[in-house]
């Protein structure tokens, strides 16, 4: 399992979320709340607000880019002071901001790049299994083995990626691949804004 997802645009974070404390292996699926194409301005705001997730993913172009290595814990679930732990739970707790809307579930549509991701996310001995519905409790979490959502996760109160279909997300034979990226959207990613 290689931490850099290849393929990926890295753009690193500044910081992250410091080490996993081990257990299983997951995956949180997150939508950015935001139309397809948006994925600079995504990684613009992360970068402001300081909660990266491990990738930013446009499903509509295939455009990926990694801010944080898989083997360092990211910062984009909430993990209040006394709580178990969210961000660094598992051996592996990768978080994916999907570019969308969780009222429009991202299955619903071709999921481009899709097959790569999957095929790296399987490196980690995730299994492509969904939740049960609604926000797991935190015995659940800390043996959770999987994949699912912001909105199952404890101690947060997001509903993003909203109702996906975990059916459609593990089914990469059908989807299309990625689409060839400009590589003056490339240098944006990589040195953000001029102006």
């Amino acid at each position: 399992m290689n931490p850099i997802m290849p393929g990926a645009t890295q753009l690193p974070a500044s910081t992250n979320g410091g080490p996993m404390v081990g257990g299983t292996p997951r995956v949180v699926w997150h939508t950015t709340e935001s139309a397809p194409g948006t994925l600079k301005g995504v990684s613009a705001w992360l970068t402001e607000q300081q909660t990266w997730s491990h990738l930013g993913w446009d499903p509509s172009t295939g455009e990926t880019v990694q801010y944080i290595p898989a083997d360092m814990a990211a910062r984009a679930l909430v993990h209040n002071t006394g709580d178990p732990e969210t961000n660094r739970q598992g051996s592996a707790c990768i978080q994916i901001e999907t570019v969308g809307y969780a009222a429009q579930p991202f299955t619903s549509r071709p999921m481009i790049g899709l097959n790569t991701i999957m095929a790296w996310l399987d490196t980690f001995s995730i299994p492509r299994v969904g939740p049960a519905a609604g926000r797991m409790g935190w015995s659940t979490w800390a043996a959770y083995n999987g994949h699912c959502g912001h909105i199952n996760v404890p101690g947060n109160t997001h509903v993003d990626p909203g109702g996906i279909d975990y059916s459609a997300l593990f089914d990469t034979q059908t989807q299309p691949a990625p689409v060839a990226v400009q590589e003056d959207d490339m240098l944006y990613l990589a040195q953000g804004p001029t102006s």
